[in-house]
């Protein structure tokens, strides 16, 4: 729910299996209390991102960057 949340983010499940189709289709009835998504944001922010987004030799092909989040 998390996810769905996000307003920058699109989440598209992919499954052959019917059960996790079923599993992903009724997540949506979750909801987060604010204090929930409060505390979610707040450990997701307290990780510090390393490394590149892909291999330089890929990268050189790539030319294309996702924007920055604000």
């Amino acid at each position: 729910m998390w996810l769905l949340a996000q307003p920058y983010i699109v989440p598209i499940p992919g499954t052959t299996n019917k059960d996790h189709m079923l599993a992903n289709t009724a997540s949506s009835a979750l909801k987060l209390s604010p204090s929930e998504m409060q505390e979610i944001n707040a450990t997701l922010n307290a990780i510090s991102i390393q490394g590149t987004r892909l291999p330089d030799f890929v990268q050189a092909y790539s030319g294309v960057e996702a924007l920055l989040k604000k």
